[in-house]
């Protein structure tokens, strides 16, 4: 089989617009679009479904430039939140039924081996729960605390005022494997896509 790429490279200057802030892998511009962890599908892999993975021993940022007049970002999947299986996917075993609130996990102790950080990320339509912001989401579906010690959870998107806009992308280096002494109860976490969409300043 012959295979063929085509690569485009652009280069820019250094105190040009479009140059992206140091340590941003992944960097966007405008007011709203979309992303996803490298690897990212929603088939089965055909050669075995439990290598449809998302990729193991990551730590990057993506960013999204803050665009004038505009003073948060949110990161969503699409509506409706609980048909979006395999949408955001970091840990445990990847859901066939309708996403709960139980499929959300937030915080340092339910997020140790692979998650995205949104600092101070929080949700919802009342703007006192910005009080209840955590910098750690994984899981099977992206939501936010809806108390302060996050005992109560909702599916739905999550919003950061942090800036510059960025998230951090976290993965460990076992994901789905059994070795000796060592196995991990996550399974065909797919990783994550997301839509973004910026906040104009009140």
């Amino acid at each position: 089989m012959t295979r063929q790429w085509k690569i485009k490279i652009t280069q820019f200057s250094c105190s040009g617009m479009s140059k992206a802030p140091e340590g941003c892998l992944q960097y966007f511009t405008g007011i709203s679009g979309n992303v996803s962890s490298f690897n990212w599908k929603t088939t089965d892999n055909t050669n075995d479904p439990m290598f449809s993975n998302h990729l193991a021993n990551q730590q990057y940022s993506v960013c999204v430039r803050r665009e004038s007049g505009y003073c948060s970002v949110e990161w969503s999947t699409t509506m409706p939140y609980g048909a979006q299986n395999g949408h955001f996917s970091l840990s445990g075993t990847e859901q066939a039924a309708t996403l709960t609130n139980a499929d959300v996990k937030i915080g340092d102790s339910d997020c140790r081996n692979d998650y995205l950080q949104i600092p101070q990320g929080w949700g919802g339509t009342d703007p006192n729960n910005e009080q209840f912001g955590r910098d750690r989401f994984c899981g099977q579906a992206l939501g936010y605390c809806t108390k302060v010690d996050c005992t109560t959870k909702d599916l739905g998107g999550v919003r950061s005022g942090v800036t510059p806009f960025v998230i951090g992308v976290v993965t460990d280096n076992d994901e789905g494997s059994t070795g000796t002494g060592v196995t991990t109860t996550d399974t065909k976490n797919r990783g994550f896509m997301l839509n973004f969409r910026q906040h104009p300043c009140t």
